[in-house]
């Protein structure tokens, strides 16, 4: 490793437990390249850093690390991550949609990088959120024209509707790969990677499971509180057992008539982050997202 790379490792933000000189070590063999000429920030969010890694053939890619600790961390929430941006791009169903090409990942801590990474193609473009006017002093949607406003927000409708489209799935969860690489529906997972079960079999499935889940969960905090105040109050329990009891079977009444139309119910992706930040303008003169 050159010295120049080694230098601009040592200025890069990381995650206290990552290895950026395993990092490129790992996209420098995974990938078969030459020798990494340089390393820098793409960019740094609430779940992912990205860093640039440019090689001696000139080609380049992204490295995205995990900011999550081992105990935070939920591979298999990353992996059906991964297997989203596969399925989007194999399925032919969402056209005009870019999604970087994945070429290789690993969701664990114990490879050189310290910590989990997908490496995937650079998606080239400037961050909706970093756009500025003339003068510098309006960024985002504030720092355009009426007209820019408007061509982006077509541009975003655009590609919420072409997300809309129906899925080949008749199970609600996240997409994830099987043993022989086939995209199947698996648990549903959070932008968290929070793990909410399933997969679910209808809406009135998933809401059950979720009102039982929060009721057990309001029981365990309820008997801790209520242990931990025992010595300090003699007075009659604000809430009981038997309430929750009660509330359970009024929340589960109410679960039939909070489905949606049947023309609502068609599974279609969606999209948990469309914010600013994660928005590319690829084309200044067209506002092409």
């Amino acid at each position: 490793m050159s010295s120049d790379l080694e230098l601009q490792i040592s200025t890069l933000r990381k995650s206290r437990w990552v290895n950026l000189s395993g990092l490129v070590d790992c996209a420098t063999k995974r990938l078969s390249k030459p020798t990494c000429q340089s390393i820098q920030l793409l960019g740094r969010g609430s779940y992912n850093t990205v860093y640039k890694l440019v090689f001696g053939d000139g080609t380049e890619i992204a490295a995205s690390v995990s900011v999550h600790d081992e105990e935070d961390f939920n591979p298999q929430a990353k992996l059906s991550e991964i297997a989203t941006m596969q399925f989007v791009r194999a399925s032919g169903s969402y056209p005009g949609i870019q999604v970087p090409q994945v070429h290789a990942w690993d969701v664990t801590f114990s490879n050189p990088a310290g910590a989990p990474y997908v490496l995937m193609d650079v998606v080239h473009g400037r961050k909706l959120d970093n756009f500025t006017n003339d003068d510098n002093k309006l960024r985002g949607l504030d720092g355009m024209s009426e007209v820019q406003q408007l061509a982006v927000t077509k541009s975003l409708a655009k590609l919420q509707s072409t997300l809309s489209a129906p899925v080949p799935f008749d199970k609600i969860g996240s997409i994830t790969l099987d043993d022989e690489g086939s995209f199947i529906i698996g648990p549903l997972f959070t932008i968290t990677q929070q793990n909410l079960g399933g997969p679910y079999q209808s809406l009135m499935d998933l809401w059950r499971a979720r009102l039982e889940h929060d009721i057990l969960h309001a029981l365990r905090e309820w008997s801790r509180l209520e242990a931990e105040q025992l010595s300090q109050s003699l007075s009659e329990p604000k809430c009981t057992p038997q309430i929750f009891s009660e509330l359970l079977q009024l929340l589960s009444s109410l679960i039939p008539h909070f489905v949606p139309p049947s023309s609502y119910l068609p599974l279609v992706l969606h999209h948990p982050d469309l914010a600013l930040r994660n928005i590319f303008l690829i084309q200044l003169t067209t506002r092409r997202l």
